[in-house]
């Protein structure tokens, strides 16, 4: 039997042991949120009484993805803020670049969700979520004082198993209403690339409900097949390759 076609085997077999997407989809229908095709999972939004534009709806969506992906890996999810200060350069986008290409020259790994809130003093922070190793507090301000000028940097580890992955995704989210103009932006490998445009596929075939969810969910966990494609170990594969490696 060669390599590809154990590999298939092997993924069948674990299939075979997961619930069925309708199955899955049942225990999940009280957590759902069907207000947005955007941003599929329950928020807290609808408690405080302010619904989402559709960039944050967006956003929700991309960032609780990108978790999705380091909780099926076991990987190390930070939270992290960049401020600015007024002896900073203007592109702070071009400033955060060069701390990117910094961080991954030192620390390996660096995937990243990020939004830009401008405050109401005129300063612009960048608050992000990242996969990755560890970053000491005192390198990262180093780092960031050397580059845009401004020390003062935050971060901390959040815990996927005991943290909502929902709240986690919807507290970066809300800096996006603080500022009408802010944006947001991620790695390549945050999801995975092209995975915008592989989600609208999804939705336009399947429609947008908990079945169609569930199957989103269990794709980004390894789990699901879905257009004849895998997600696995942080890639897409699709099967047809793989069987013939």
């Amino acid at each position: 039997m060669n390599r590809g076609r154990h590999c298939i085997l092997r993924f069948c077999s674990v299939l075979s042991s997961v619930p069925s997407v309708s199955s899955v989809s049942s225990v999940t229908t009280s957590l759902l949120d069907y207000s947005s095709r955007k941003s599929p999972l329950f928020s807290s939004r609808r408690q405080s009484g302010n619904l989402w534009s559709r960039k944050q709806k967006r956003a929700y969506h991309r960032a609780l993805s990108g978790l999705e992906v380091a909780y099926s890996l076991n990987e190390h999810v930070r939270f992290v803020t960049l401020t600015s200060s007024l002896d900073s350069p203007e592109d702070v986008h071009a400033s955060f670049s060069k701390l990117v290409k910094r961080i991954r020259r030192s620390f390996g790994c660096f995937e990243y969700f990020a939004v830009r809130e401008q405050t109401s003093s005129g300063l612009v922070h960048i608050h992000l979520l990242y996969r990755g190793s560890y970053i000491p507090q005192s390198w990262l301000s180093g780092a960031w004082a050397e580059i845009h000028r401004a020390p003062v940097v935050w971060i901390r580890e959040v815990d996927l198993k005991r943290d909502s992955k929902k709240k986690i995704a919807g507290y970066l989210v809300k800096y996006l209403g603080k500022d009408p103009l802010g944006r947001f932006w991620s790695s390549w490998n945050w999801v995975f690339r092209g995975f915008v445009k592989f989600w609208r596929m999804v939705v336009s075939y399947y429609g947008y409900g908990p079945s169609t969810i569930a199957l989103w969910r269990g794709f980004l966990w390894g789990r699901s097949v879905v257009f004849d494609h895998v997600f696995v170990s942080g890639r897409l594969v699709r099967l047809r390759q793989m069987s013939l490696t």
